[in-house]
Order: C-alpha cells, then sequence, then structure tokens
C-alpha cells in the first residue's frame, strides 16, 4: 500500500582512456569495476517500474475494500484474493531486486583490491570515500530490503483476516497500525538508500576526474 521510486546507480561511458593500448592502469581497472556495478543492478533497476505500478494497484484494491461494507464479503473477499497474488508477485521481484544487489556487493569488493596499486595519493583518498559511500549504501539497501519485505507479510495478514467473516474491528485496527508503524520504517530506508546513492554517484565522477578518465556522463 506504499509507492516509493529507488534511485538507482548512474553509468558513464569513458571516451579516452589513456592505457587503451597498454595494460590498463589501476584507475582503469577500477573504471571497469565500477561501471560493471551498474550493470549487475541491472535487474535491480528493471524491477522499479513494475514495483511501482503493483504498489499503485494494490493501493486501489485496498481503497475499493475500504469502500464495501461488511454484507459485502464476496466482494471482498475476491479483492483480498487479488491482493494477495498482487503481494505475492511483489515479493518475487523483491528477491530479483535483492540477488541483484547481493551480485554487485560481491563484485564491487574487486576494488578493494586495486586501491593499493593507485600512485595518485588524491585519487587513493577519493576511490576509499568512494568505498566507505557504496558499503554505507548496501547497508541502507539491505535495512530496506528487510523492512519492505516485513511490510508484504504484514499486508498479507492484513488480506488474510480481511477474508475471515468472523474479524473484529479491533483486529483489523491493530493490524494496519501495526503496516502504519512498517511503512514509516520504509519510507525512511528508502529516503536513506537514496541519499546514499546520489551520494556515491557525485563521487564516483570526481573520482573519475581526479583519476584523469574523461568520461561522457
Amino acid at each position: 500500500m506504499l509507492s516509493i521510486r529507488w534511485l538507482i546507480l548512474a553509468a558513464a561511458v569513458a571516451l579516452v582512456l589513456s592505457g587503451c593500448m597498454s595494460r590498463p592502469t589501476a584507475a582503469e581497472e577500477i573504471y571497469k569495476i565500477l561501471e560493471n556495478t551498474v550493470k549487475d543492478e541491472k535487474e535491480f533497476q528493471d524491477q522499479q517500474e513494475p514495483m511501482t505500478e503493483m504498489e499503485m494497484k494494490e493501493k486501489k484494491l485496498f481503497d475499493e475494500i475500504m469502500g464495501l461494507g461488511v454484507k459485502q464479503y464476496d466482494r471482498i473477499a475476491e479483492l483480498a484474493d487479488k491482493a494477495l497474488v498482487n503481494l505475492k508477485n511483489r515479493r518475487q521481484r523483491l528477491e530479483r531486486e535483492q540477488q541483484s544487489m547481493d551480485e554487485s556487493k560481491q563484485n564491487f569488493e574487486e576494488v578493494k583490491e586495486k586501491i593499493e596499486l593507485l600512485n595518485d595519493k588524491d585519487a587513493k583518498k577519493k576511490a576509499g570515500q568512494l568505498i566507505t559511500l557504496m558499503e554505507k549504501r548496501y547497508e541502507a539497501h539491505e535495512s530496506l530490503y528487510k523492512d519492505y519485505s516485513s511490510g508484504l507479510s504484514l499486508d498479507e495478514r492484513l488480506y488474510s483476516l480481511l477474508k475471515k467473516k468472523d474479524v473484529s474491528l479491533e483486529e483489523l485496527e491493530e493490524q494496519i497500525n501495526k503496516i502504519n508503524d512498517i511503512y514509516k520504517k520504509i519510507y525512511a530506508d528508502n529516503d536513506h538508500f537514496n541519499q546514499k546513492t546520489a551520494e556515491y554517484n557525485t563521487a564516483k565522477l570526481q573520482f573519475y576526474q581526479i583519476a584523469g578518465i574523461n568520461i561522457n556522463e
């Protein structure tokens, strides 16, 4: 019952690599790893629009259910079933996103091995900052993933309750309150993740400039 937008990594195309006719420099090898990280997260990127559409669809189903009376049980149960299918599909997409981020994180570790090979002190310092930012970004996404998954579970519980003819108003209110609480955390997680993504994208371009890698943003 929420709609969030997650920032993605920015890709940069190198125009000139100083070592294109010889052994790649450490900076060029780091560039390759960083841009491959963007590719690793393509599955994550591909889920964003469908997830948003499904979130909006589920909200419409919830709003319609809330507008029905208790005597319209059959219609409520029908809509609740549709919402449960929606949630199942969203969970599948969420797992694809997480797998994509796990692959990105694993491959990003290679950057640490290349930093010590950088000769330029400023480039080495910026690369270190880049690693710190990316690690914080991965941590932010992990929190977002866990809370979003919890939110889906709470939603599933709500629609299961709505299918019960003898469900009490108190049960529904308690469940909705739990959902509202987790959504507050999800929105905060989302803002934090987007902030770290933006900071990382900026720092990456700064590293390219310091390292002398000319890129087309």
